[in-house]
């Protein structure tokens, strides 16, 4: 998954994220770190977020809906 990406949550296996929830990819990675979109600031790297706020997703439970980098 490439960073940037906005995604409707399809699933959670560890149950951080509900159903349906858009999240933001924080990082290129196969499981990367997401942070809720209302909670996305595109300045900050994912080392300053709140750790209780970012969790990790596998790509397939995520939905890809647009690139945030693209705006």
């Amino acid at each position: 998954m490439l960073k940037g990406k906005v995604c409707k949550v399809l699933a959670d296996t560890h149950d951080n994220f509900s159903r349906g929830e858009l999240v933001v990819v924080l990082e290129d990675h196969p499981v990367p770190y997401c942070c809720p979109l209302e909670k996305y600031n595109p300045k900050l790297p994912r080392s300053k977020y709140n750790r209780s706020v970012i969790h990790q997703l596998y790509c397939y439970e995520l939905e890809v809906l647009y690139d945030w980098t693209e705006k």
